[in-house]
């Protein structure tokens, strides 16, 4: 799906917002100043008023009477006023429509609009009921159309800008603010401790980045939820854990036999200290999520030191090997590998009956190193293969605390490998057997090497 980003969106919001104002600006303004220039109504009236009286006299015949009414209205009005008679003929023969041409006008009028930029006003011409007569008048400044009209002007140009600004801000403020809001009362609710709270349903149709830090919100909210899940689950298997050898230890006490109490409370405080140990690197590898990558590591050997302790570990055990000799492994960590490999050898060794075969190989594969180690024990429920590497898991019967362990050590297994820049996983052997295998990064091949027990 296509994304605007929120750069994107602000900029669009930004350019449509301001086209439509200059276009609504400049039609409100075209309009505004063609309502302003025309003649105010009541204006009119006086002027056609004028008219009358002037044709009032002009048809009594009485020239000074004209005179001095035309005298009076100037000083009046402090304007220029005329009274004209004009004739006009055809030069040549016209043949005229339907609206005879009856001489025309020698000013603006009254009808019309007035230039509102002009400093000077307009002559307006204003034909009589008597033709051929007409009362010339250049408009009084209290008749001047647009009085406020530089008001208007200036007020248009300045303070809506301004206030159309401020609208926008405001739906931009709000369009950011309302899943900034969300997310502070989802935070909150983290905060208290409602760690089920989801975000970005709510603003997943924005697509943009703040719909990516509600994703991220709630990916950290499920981190965290299972993180403490985690810990919670950690300490309540530890302290069930500690509790068997601590009860040992009571009744232990009660003997009377002193030597004997000696020696139970020493193996099981040797139980609770491997416990503790155990449970403590792995609570450092999950919240720390250490890289160990200062060592380098010849694995052939170190594989093949591991085997000839495990054969020695279990006699009876037929163990065999196939190594690649490679180029060292650099930017990983000795000790994790060993301890993790010796670790899944011992399972190994463990679950498989004493007349099966352990095998354990080397190979590259393409871009990754692979170390496989194969059992012939009973195998692992498929549903329960990715449940091995939870802290304290085990199952109920063959793979069960008889073995001798706490259900840490393929947790810490796969942790310390993926710490290493490596993965574990394990799978089904057919007919029967389990198949742990662990990928590290790429290393060059050299020769291979190919012992059997």
């Amino acid at each position: 799906m296509f994304k605007l980003r929120l750069f994107g969106k602000i900029n669009l919001c930004v350019a449509v917002f301001i086209t439509a104002f200059y276009w609504l600006l400049t039609e409100v303004n075209n309009a505004a100043e063609t309502q302003f220039s025309y003649i105010a109504e009541k204006h009119i009236k006086q002027l056609k008023e004028l008219a009358t009286q002037a044709n009032t006299i002009v048809n009594s015949g009485d020239r000074e009477k004209l005179q001095h009414w035309k005298d009076q209205l100037s000083q009046k009005e402090n304007t220029l006023v005329a009274v004209i008679h004009v004739d006009i003929k055809d030069t040549v023969a016209t043949q005229w429509d339907s609206t005879p041409y009856d001489g025309g006008y020698f000013g603006r009028p009254i009808q019309y609009p007035i230039h509102l930029y002009h400093s000077e006003n307009p002559l307006m011409d204003i034909p009589l009921a008597t033709k051929g007569y007409h009362l010339l008048i250049r408009l009084p400044q209290r008749m001047r159309p647009g009085a406020f009209w530089n008001e208007l002007y200036f007020i248009s140009r300045t303070f809506l800008p301004i206030i159309f600004a401020m609208l926008v801000s405001y739906v931009l403020y709000r369009y950011l603010l309302s899943p900034i809001q969300k997310l502070e009362r989802a935070t909150r609710r983290y905060a208290e401790g409602d760690f089920g709270t989801k975000i970005y349903p709510k603003v997943a149709h924005r697509q943009d980045e703040i719909s990516d830090l509600a994703n991220s919100f709630d990916d950290m909210g499920e981190k965290v939820s299972e993180a403490i899940a985690q810990q919670r689950q950690l300490i309540q298997d530890i302290s069930h854990e500690l509790r068997t050898p601590l009860a040992r230890i009571q009744l232990s006490l009660d003997s009377h036999q002193r030597d004997e109490v000696i020696t139970r409370v020493e193996a099981e405080v040797q139980v609770m200290k491997k416990l503790v140990e155990g449970a403590l690197t792995l609570a450092w590898l999950e919240n720390e999520k250490p890289t160990l990558n200062k060592d380098t590591v010849d694995l052939a050997p170190l594989i093949e030191s591991i085997v000839e302790d495990a054969r020695f570990e279990f006699p009876k055990h037929s163990i065999i090997y196939h190594l690649n000799t490679v180029d060292p492994l650099k930017n990983s960590s000795h000790l994790a590998l060993s301890q993790s490999i010796e670790n899944i050898i011992r399972n190994a060794c463990k679950y498989t009956p004493s007349d099966k075969q352990i095998e354990v190989r080397l190979r590259q594969d393409n871009e990754q190193l692979v170390i496989e180690i194969n059992d012939q024990g009973p195998g692992i429920p498929e549903s329960q293969l990715d449940n091995i590497f939870k802290p304290f898991f085990r199952l109920e019967k063959s793979r069960d605390r008889s073995q001798g362990g706490f259900g840490l050590g393929l947790a810490l297994c796969k942790r310390q490998i993926e710490a290493c820049g490596g993965t574990l996983s394990a799978q089904n052997r057919m007919p029967n057997g389990l198949k742990m295998k662990i990928s590290l990064p790429k290393c060059k091949k050299r020769k291979s090497l190919s012992q059997t027990n």
